[in-house]
């Protein structure tokens, strides 16, 4: 039971470690990206602002061409006034005809060249009017772009305030676990330094019984008896001595740090069984590791490479796939931007799921 808590507790702060380093990149990622957004909003202001500016004298310009339509209007009305006067004088005075025509003929031209001017300003107009109009669409685009910014940078300031709270929360799991785990630790230390105790009894014990059992090889054939109780004796001690020795190994299994022991003359003999227990416990977490370990390439979209990867990155079961964030697996499996647009996380975490579900219906079963 302490051995599944500690390894349960280990995966566990594993886990909540590779969250929270996730979690942390994302969100500087993120920040990074508002940072980026507010520049562009700053720059598309100053467009609009620059924009107004032009409209502005666009506008003024417009006032002056209406201003100049106006006048030359009125200059041909009364260049018009005049040619009825010229004509009623033509009638009126046949005499002067050669020089009124003259005269008229005069003004004719000069109307003319007003005429042009007045269509000159008038095309002019038209494509101030229609430069306005370019001018007020390009104006209506940039305003909803800084909108389309706006709403972006709201959803990212809340989506950055959501991964602050998981990240908190994540911290907080963390230092309960921690806690734990301390806990079980000490406990731990405290079996242990009472199985060294009751080692060393048994050790005395031991030495004891060979004590006696010398004595008894000296003694008469009449005490063959005694010496066979005496030996049997031995045997349980011995038998005492491997239950303990079993019971060692089971505690060391679970300990995650090798206990101090003070090194004393009179003491290296029970180092060197330690160092030795602590190795042969280190061998069996590996081949319990790989028991433990599944083949990952069943996964619809994991290759060799990318099940080495997860197993690299301590992911070595269906169930552990599932719960990795796009994040994570980004991170684990080192995807591109490029591998990232065309991958299929939901997919992967569905076959996995689906994977997980069927190794635990067949492991009931058997």
């Amino acid at each position: 039971g302490a051995t599944a808590a500690v390894v349960k507790n280990r995966s566990q702060q594993q886990e909540l470690e590779d969250r929270i380093e996730a979690l942390t990149n994302a969100k500087s990622e993120l920040e990074q990206a508002l940072d980026e957004k507010d520049a562009a909003l700053a720059d598309l202001q100053a467009q609009v602002e620059m924009l107004n500016g032009q409209v502005s004298e666009l506008e003024e310009a417009k006032a002056n061409l209406e201003t100049m339509l106006t006048r030359r209007e009125a200059d041909l009305a009364a260049l018009q006034v005049d040619k009825d006067e010229l004509v009623d004088q033509f009638q009126e005075q046949a005499a002067k005809l050669a020089a009124v025509y003259a005269n008229l003929e005069s003004m004719e031209t000069e109307r003319d060249a007003t005429q042009t001017e007045l269509d000159s300003a008038r095309a002019e107009r038209d494509e101030a009017l229609t430069q306005m109009e370019n001018l007020q669409a390009e104006l209506d685009a940039k305003q909803s772009a800084i909108e389309a910014l706006e709403a972006e940078r709201d959803e990212t300031r809340t989506a950055l305030d959501a991964m602050q709270s998981e990240l908190e929360a994540a911290l907080a799991d963390r230092e309960a676990v921690q806690a734990e785990l301390e806990s079980t630790r000490a406990e731990l230390a405290s079996k242990v330094a009472l199985l060294a105790a009751a080692s060393a009894a048994t050790r005395e014990k031991t030495i004891a019984v060979e004590v006696e059992a010398e004595e008894i090889e000296e003694a008469a054939a009449e005490e063959a008896v005694v010496e066979e109780s005496e030996i049997e004796e031995a045997a349980a001690e011995e038998a005492k001595v491997e239950e303990i020795e079993v019971e060692e190994a089971a505690v060391e299994e679970a300990v995650t740090e090798e206990p101090e022991v003070e090194e004393t003359a009179s003491g290296n003999d029970e180092i060197s069984h330690f160092e030795e227990i602590f190795r042969s416990t280190e061998a069996a977490d590996e081949r319990v590791e790989e028991t433990l370990r599944q083949d990952l390439t069943q996964i619809k979209g994991v290759g060799p490479v990318f099940a080495r990867r997860f197993y690299n990155a301590g992911v070595s079961t269906f169930q552990a796939v599932v719960i990795l964030s796009d994040a994570e697996v980004n991170r684990i499996l080192e995807l591109s931007e490029l591998q990232q647009a065309g991958f299929d996380y939901e997919g992967i975490r569905s076959d996995a799921a689906r994977l997980a579900a069927e190794t635990d219906d067949g492991t009931q079963e058997e």
